[in-house]
């Protein structure tokens, strides 16, 4: 049996480890997220202009990969770029999907972010499904890479978390539509 000794050293240096290339990771997407939030095809949009003019959010380059993916969206019932966006900024981490949508509508909490995208709980509930069962932080998606050290197995398993998410909250919507549930 190790001793405790060792167990914590081992411990100690593969958490280490994983948060220099998780954090490589998240520290890069992080960039990439804010040159999409803050650059649009006409320039910067500062966030000075972002709090005068909130409509400005919607020319960035974030926005119209969110309107890009709002097809997908209405077939799960999230057919609002800004939701669309938020699930994006959930492969950084899942934590952000809330704090996201609540930045993209202006308001001031969750539930009122909800009520002014116009939201029913079907939709919130199609959300919640989706936001759950799709791929893990892509710091998790890094640890996968080092792990299975084939890319083919990586794409594989996040092909099937994709579909996986997509099938079960559209099946959810849908069913909850035909049930009467969509009010």
């Amino acid at each position: 049996m190790p001793s405790p000794k060792v167990i914590w050293w081992y411990a100690r240096m593969n958490s280490m480890k994983f948060i220099k290339r998780a954090g490589t990771v998240i520290f890069g997407l992080s960039i990439l997220l804010w040159f999409l939030l803050h650059f649009s095809p006409g320039g910067f949009v500062s966030q000075e202009l972002m709090e005068v003019d909130f409509l400005a959010v919607e020319k960035t380059f974030a926005a119209i990969l969110g309107r890009a993916l709002v097809p997908i969206g209405k077939l799960m019932g999230l057919g609002d770029w800004r939701i669309m966006l938020a699930l994006e900024t959930g492969l950084i981490a899942k934590e952000s999907v809330l704090s996201t949508i609540v930045a993209a509508t202006g308001a001031s909490g969750v539930d009122q972010a909800i009520r002014a995208l116009g939201m029913t709980p079907l939709q919130a509930f199609s959300l919640t499904v989706a936001m759950t069962t799709y791929i893990p932080c892509i710091a998790t998606v890094a640890v996968l890479k080092q792990e299975l050290r084939v890319i083919k197995y990586l794409f594989t398993i996040i092909a099937y978390q994709l579909l996986l998410a997509f099938t079960l909250a559209s099946a959810i919507y849908w069913i909850g539509i035909f049930l009467g549930l969509g009010f």
